[in-house]
């Protein structure tokens, strides 16, 4: 089948999970041509809107978070690849095109896009990860061959492997979902893709409120999820890093919000992730940048 043949385009559905059904239905709109179909999963936006188009509405019985919210969406699907979009995007012209052309290769499992913040600076390229499995975000195009798997903001992945690997992990509920496919589709050798031409405006933070109590809580929970679940992976020396690395900012956290729910949920999530160890062991790490990278990347 030839790069020319319309037949060899991969076809498309675009999962967008939200508690805002303006601002969803807003991404749906703009991306909806170019897909075969699109989903907007109603997390609690308080009121069930008609679908319209190629646009459909799922509604779960109360808010189940961002991951489970995309594997409700991705039920019964039959398209090449999923795309999993934030409702706070803007996707520019092409988007969906330049994310999903990069499938027509079938080495390629996942495919990450470039997200802009509203200043019109890099705000992700992609996600890399340390010796200690902490994920930072890739900011510099020319650092695109450290990406290892797509931000979930934007995040396409070729429909049959992800449901192969078994998806977003129900455990969590919302961060670090991307950081966990992207490693499951690293230990099996897939490769993920840098979509120059797919890009979007990501404004952050409007689900959860930036760096509110719920979203520290989620985040800590994530991070120890990683570490509990990926724990083989790691030699003593890469267990030594963790705590250079993330007693910083768990330290911050409690201080500002005056409690160590933070510190509760880390243990919790490492708890959880060692009830689910990930196959294989330590050889051959997914590390892309050094602990040095993280710290600068924590401090911008």
């Amino acid at each position: 089948m030839s790069a020319s043949d319309p037949r060899a385009r991969p076809t498309v559905r675009a999962v967008i999970p939200t508690l805002r059904w303006t601002a969803a239905a807003a991404v749906a709109r703009s991306v909806a041509a170019a897909c075969e179909r699109v989903v907007i999963v109603d997390n609690g936006c308080g009121e069930l809107r008609a679908p319209f188009g190629n646009v459909a509405t799922v509604r779960p019985q109360a808010n189940v978070g961002f991951g489970a919210a995309v594997m409700l969406g991705n039920e019964e699907a039959a398209e090449d690849v999923l795309l999993v979009l934030n409702d706070d995007l803007e996707p520019r012209a092409g988007f969906v095109e330049a994310i999903s052309a990069p499938f027509s290769d079938p080495a390629v499992h996942s495919v990450a896009a470039r997200l802009l913040a509203p200043s019109g600076a890099v705000d992700t390229i992609g996600l890399a990860v340390d010796r200690s499995l902490r994920a930072t975000d890739v900011t510099e195009l020319a650092a695109s061959h450290r990406v290892i798997g797509p931000s979930g903001a934007a995040a396409a992945y070729r429909r049959a492997t992800f449901v192969e690997l078994g998806g977003f992990a129900p455990e969590l509920f919302a961060y670090w979902e991307d950081v966990d496919v992207a490693l499951q589709l690293w230990r099996t050798g897939r490769a993920c893709r840098f979509a120059h031409d797919a890009v979007a405006v990501h404004r952050r933070g409007t689900s959860l409120g930036g760096r509110s109590q719920r979203q520290r809580e989620l985040d800590a929970f994530g991070r120890g999820f990683i570490l509990g679940r990926y724990r083989a992976w790691m030699s003593p020396v890469d267990r030594a890093c963790v705590p250079l690395v993330d007693w910083p900012s768990l330290a911050s956290s409690c201080i500002k919000l005056r409690s160590t729910s933070p510190l509760r949920e880390r243990a919790r999530g490492c708890r959880a992730g060692r009830q689910r160890p990930a196959e294989g062991d330590r050889r051959g790490r997914p590390a892309t940048v050094s602990i040095r990278d993280t710290f600068r990347s924590l401090g911008r």
